[in-house]
Formats: C-alpha cells, structure tokens, sequence
C-alpha cells in the first residue's frame, strides 16, 4: 500500500506536465462542417463564434464576446478578398485591419487579425489557424475581450479581435 500514494502523485504529475486538456477539438459547435455557400454565411459564422470560443475555453481563457463593429469589419474585408482576388491583411490600397476597425467607429487597444481561404468548413478554417503559431496567438489571446467572423462563399475567412 505504500505505493500507491506515489503512482497517484506520479500519475498527477504527468497530467500537470502534459498541460491543460484540450476539449475544443472534440467540442461540437452547430453546423461546425456546414459547407460555404452565400445562402449560409450567418451559420458558418456563428460555427466559427462557437469554435474560437471553444478552443479558448478549453485552455482556460475566458470567450470572447461577438462585436457588431468588429463582425462588419470582418464581413467586409472577406468579401473584398474575393471580389477582388487577392488574399492579404492589407488591401492592394494598403489599408491595413487597423483603418478597417477604425473606420466602424471601435477604438482599440488591441487588435489582431486572422485570414484563412480555401477551407470547406468553419471546423477546417479553424483548425488551420490552431495549427499556425500566429494564429493561434490571436484565437487564444487574453488581451482580446470581442471579436467580429467574417466568411465569404469562396470560403475565405476573416477573424479580428480586439479590446477596447
């Protein structure tokens, strides 16, 4: 019996090394795997809301709230990418996520932004980001209290965050 307080403690140990449980890939958001068509764009964002979320909250930092202002400057970089086709944080004019963000009217402290195109489903756009070390920066961010989803049908993404 000695023993067994030892294989606890080690086994305790072990969970602590390898770091907090990730849930969020498993999590189930609605409509997670919806394809991207112009008739379900409001759907594939709020599948990308729920899957940011998620991966925040399954490595213990706190979900972020959805911002109109923040979802408008999204919406329209995403569309502007594809009607345009060209695939940047800065536009071919050189405004740049800050003059998007500005331009609503949300003054920040912190901004960060993600692009993603060519992903079928929010869950793969997601994904991707998690897999990129910039990216994951921003999703997971405890500088960032709001952020706006913008997705287009050719199945390009746009993730701002941002706190005031």
């Amino acid at each position: 019996m000695a023993r067994r307080p030892a294989i606890v403690l080690i086994l305790a140990l072990l969970a602590l090394a390898a770091g907090p449980a990730v849930p969020a890939a498993n999590a189930a958001c609605e409509d997670e795997s919806i394809a991207i068509k112009a008739k379900n764009l409001s759907k594939a964002r709020a599948a990308l809301r729920c899957l940011v979320n998620a991966e925040r909250t399954g490595r213990g930092t706190k979900k972020l709230s959805a911002n109109d202002k923040l979802t408008r400057a999204a919406q329209s970089h995403a569309e502007d990418m594809e009607k345009r086709d060209y695939f940047d944080h800065d536009t071919p004019e050189g405004k740049t996520a800050a003059d998007r963000v500005l331009a609503t009217g949300y003054e920040f402290t912190a901004l960060g932004e993600n692009i993603a195109r060519g992903y079928a489903t929010p869950k793969a756009a997601v994904k991707g980001w998690m897999k990129s070390k910039g990216h994951r920066d921003n999703i997971l961010g405890q500088q960032y209290t709001e952020f706006g989803l913008g997705v287009a049908k050719g199945k390009t993404y746009v993730n701002v965050f941002a706190a005031r």
